[in-house]
This record gives C-alpha cells, sequence and structure tokens, in this order.
C-alpha cells in the first residue's frame, strides 16, 4: 500500500466532520455528503468511539464518492484499559477498507493523561508501550498507522516528543511500524500569518522550546509541517506523508466569531490561502495577488497528502458552533463561497486568478465593527521582505517595544484585529495601501520612523507618500 498516493487525483483538500461522536444516520450521509463534495473535499477526519464503529454504511458512502476517511479514535485513557480491547474495532475498519487511523490524540499535553500517569516518568516511553502494538496489529490487517497529532508547543514541547518518539521506536528496532506509518499534525494558524515558519529549523535555528528570540519564528503555524518533516528526514532519512489536522483554526475554540466582521475576514482569508497552496495545481505567481494577500510563499511540502479543515460542522451546544464553516440551520461562514468559487475555477488558471471579494466593502460599517470587535489593543506592524525580517529593522524598533509593549507582528490582517496599530517601514512608498486597509477596518494608526520619532494618528493624512 502506498500512502503518498491514496487517491486517483491525489487532493489534499478535506475536513474535520461534527466534533463529536454522532451524526452517522443515513440522513447525516445524505445530507453532508454533497456538501463535502461541492467543496472538493477528498478527505474527511471522523472521531470514532474506542468500543463501538462509524457505521459500514456511513463510511462505504464516503468511500464511494473518493473521499477518504481518517479515523481519530479519541481519548483511550477513558474508555480503554489495553490495546486488545481495540481489536475488534481494528478488525471491523479494516474490513470496511478504511486505510488511516489515528489512536491517540495530543498524548504531549497533560490533560490527555491521568494524573498519576503523567506524572511518571518516560512519558514518551510509556506512549510508545501503548502505541506499538496498536500501530503493529493496524499494519497487520492492512491500516496505515497515523503517528497522532501533537499540541503544537504543548505540556510536553512537541518537536521533542516527536524526535524522541521517533528515536524510541528505532530503538526498539521497529522498524516496520517507522517504514509504512503516517504523521499526523496540527496546522493551526493562530493568528499568524501563513507563511510564519517556513523553510523549518534549517531556515530559524535560533527558535528553541518556549523561546523564539525577536526576528525569528517557530513551528507554531501553518507551516509546521516544514519542521516535522525535518525531524522525520533527519530520524529516518527519508520523508513520510503527513496529514495536516484541524488546519484552519485560528482561534479557540471558545471564541466566538459570529457578527464580528474582523475576525470573520481573518477567517476567510487564511483559509483561502491554505486551500490555494494546497492545491497540487496551484503554482504562485505574483500577477493578479493583491499585495496584502495572505499566502503560503510556496505550494504546501510535498510530503503532506491531506489538509483537514476545522470544522465542517457542529451541534447547536458544541463550543465550535462559531466557527463552523456551516451551521445546522444552513447558514454558513464566507469561507464556504470563497472555496467553492475557487474549486469551479479551471486548474489552468488557478494560477493566476484571486478569489471574488469575500466581505462587502462597507467600509463605514466595518469600521464601526471594528472599533467594537478587537482582539489587540496595541500591534506593532514591521516589514517583511523577500528575503526574510531584516535585523536592523528589529534593532531600530527594539526601544519602542520595551516601552509601549505592544503585540509585534508582520501580517496586515493580523494588525486590522488591534485598536491601533504603529506601522514601521523604511519605504515609505508601500504605506499607503496598508494605512487605507487599517483606518477602513477601524484601528488608529500611528507611523513609527527610522529616527524612532512616532507620526500621530491625526497627522497621518498630512504625511506625503
Amino acid at each position: 500500500m502506498d500512502a503518498s498516493q491514496p487517491l486517483e487525483k491525489n487532493y489534499r483538500i478535506g475536513f474535520h466532520y461534527f466534533p463529536d461522536l454522532y451524526h452517522f444516520r443515513q440522513a447525516d450521509l445524505h445530507h453532508w455528503l454533497p456538501v463535502i463534495q461541492s467543496l472538493g473535499a477528498r478527505w474527511i477526519t471522523l472521531l470514532s468511539h474506542g468500543k463501538r464503529a462509524i457505521p459500514e454504511f456511513f463510511l462505504n458512502g464516503l468511500q464511494s464518492q473518493q473521499v477518504e476517511p481518517v479515523i481519530q479514535i479519541q481519548n483511550y485513557h477513558h474508555n480503554i484499559r489495553t490495546w486488545d480491547e481495540l481489536k475488534p474495532i481494528i478488525q471491523a475498519y479494516a474490513k470496511w477498507g478504511i486505510r488511516y487511523i489515528s489512536f491517540f490524540d495530543k498524548p504531549n499535553v497533560r490533560s490527555a493523561w491521568t494524573s498519576s500517569e503523567w506524572a511518571r516518568e518516560d512519558l514518551v516511553e510509556r506512549f510508545l508501550d501503548f502505541f506499538i502494538p496498536v500501530a503493529k496489529y493496524a499494519l497487520e490487517e492492512g491500516i496505515n498507522p497515523i503517528f497522532p497529532a501533537l499540541e503544537p508547543g504543548g505540556d510536553y514541547w512537541d518537536l521533542v516528543f516527536l524526535k524522541n518518539a521517533l528515536q524510541g521506536l528505532k530503538k526498539r528496532n521497529r522498524f516496520e511500524i517507522l517504514d509504512q506509518m503516517v504523521f499526523g499534525a496540527h496546522a493551526l494558524s493562530e493568528g499568524k500569518p501563513l507563511y510564519w515558519g517556513s523553510g523549518g529549523p534549517e531556515a530559524w535555528p535560533n527558535a528553541r522550546p518556549y523561546f523564539t528570540p525577536i526576528g525569528s519564528q517557530n513551528h507554531l503555524g501553518v507551516c509546521i509541517f516544514d519542521w516535522y518533516s525535518s525531524i522525520i528526514e533527519n530520524e529516518l532519512g527519508s520523508p513520510r506523508p503527513i496529514i495536516l489536522m484541524r488546519a484552519g483554526e485560528l482561534f479557540p475554540k471558545t471564541t466566538n466569531i459570529s457578527g464580528n466582521i474582523d475576525l470573520i475576514q481573518a477567517h476567510t482569508l487564511k483559509n483561502i490561502g491554505q486551500v490555494k497552496a494546497c492545491d497540487p495545481g496551484y503554482q504562485i505567481s505574483e500577477h493578479g495577488r493583491l499585495p496584502e494577500e495572505d499566502i503560503l510563499p510556496c505550494s504546501v511540502n510535498k510530503n503532506v497528502i491531506a489538509c483537514n479543515f476545522w470544522v465542517l460542522c457542529a451541534s447547536e451546544t458544541d463550543p465550535n458552533l462559531s466557527q463552523a464553516w456551516i451551521h445546522p440551520d444552513g447558514t454558513s461562514l464566507p469561507i464556504v463561497d470563497a472555496v467553492r468559487d475557487w474549486m469551479n475555477q479551471p486548474a489552468t488558471s488557478r494560477s493566476e486568478t484571486l478569489p471574488p471579494q469575500i466581505l462587502p466593502a462597507n467600509k463605514a460599517n466595518d469600521a464601526l465593527i471594528g472599533h467594537k470587535n478587537k482582539v489587540f489593543n496595541h500591534y506593532l506592524l514591521l516589514p517583511v521582505y523577500s528575503w526574510g525580517v531584516a535585523d536592523w529593522d528589529l534593532d531600530s524598533v527594539r526601544p519602542f517595544i520595551l516601552e509601549r509593549q505592544p503585540t509585534v507582528g508582520f501580517s496586515v490582517d493580523e494588525a486590522c484585529l488591534s485598536s491601533k496599530v504603529t506601522i514601521f517601514e523604511n519605504k515609505p512608498g508601500v504605506l499607503q495601501p496598508v494605512i487605507q486597509q487599517l483606518i477602513a477596518s477601524g484601528c488608529q494608526v500611528d507611523l513609527l520612523t527610522t529616527s524612532g520619532t512616532v507620526i500621530a494618528s491625526e497627522t497621518i493624512e498630512r504625511v506625503q507618500y
């Protein structure tokens, strides 16, 4: 079985289905399968109980339309005492043609373990004690085991956990697992630009666990796949397939984005950027792109075989409801129409054609709502050049940062979520469209010159560009 070529057309786009263990009736399949197809999805992550399987008819219905189910068995500590209890469900899924199963979720966080288990030493080794027999049995049944997606950062730094786990599998001579294992990764943007951390540790060698120096970037973003790929190739000598989980999740699940134009627009722009970059036929070019468009600098890492977006739908009482792409009442976030429009474009035109305007350009309304719904109080917007971030710029703004303590970043879209924005830019000619976008989003805008002088918002309109 070649895990790197799961489907004839090798589409990467997919979704997380409901973030619960229900909604697997015939009526659910009849309703949601056409929706999934209309979004061009070829993958679907389904949460599964550890002791009862998702109905066969539901899985077969997805497979019949070339939608590949990825089964994620949750919280074994709460439901399963030994891996033997998983044998019947693994056998059932194998019989029904399932090829990808993840047997754990975020084992590098405290909440995934009981208090006594977390407090013991050798956490990674104890995780492997459970994972190895389950993965081995899955392989025997013809299923590719997924090394579970780790919490980015996490209570146990995920990059260290991953490296230690791979070394542990090598020490135990479990090469049959290493050769066929697929890796999960949580691709959360968390408000950062999509290109954040692109290039992995080779591009950002100064990043350290729980510490990222000013001017450096880390793996806590969409480009987490570059960092995981680097560790995998360094430890195993060759790449392995990666499935991105919870892609496009920008905010904590408790964040209610309903009615907040700023947050909804950020959600739309970043998700459509990921959709485009995950399209194997998309070639990045400058022609036809907006200067502020948030997009990866290249197509996603070739090792990524699927990008499953968070989340297709959620129940009325679910805390993820406001961030669900489609709500139970049939209403949807703007990203749904944006993706459908993108998918309907001819493949040959995708490299140079932008999606339509996502939100109405009602600047007065945007500004009114923007003043009331801001994530940051003060944001310092720094320039990013084609070759990276300038150390000189960082040295210039250091006194301002120490004095004012703003949120520091490089994304115009992220800056739009701040009540006040100070822009540092040593090339004034590019400022005008950025300033206009920020003002339209309801931001108070100041300029920080290279000499350290702040040009306040009340005089900004008199500045010559």
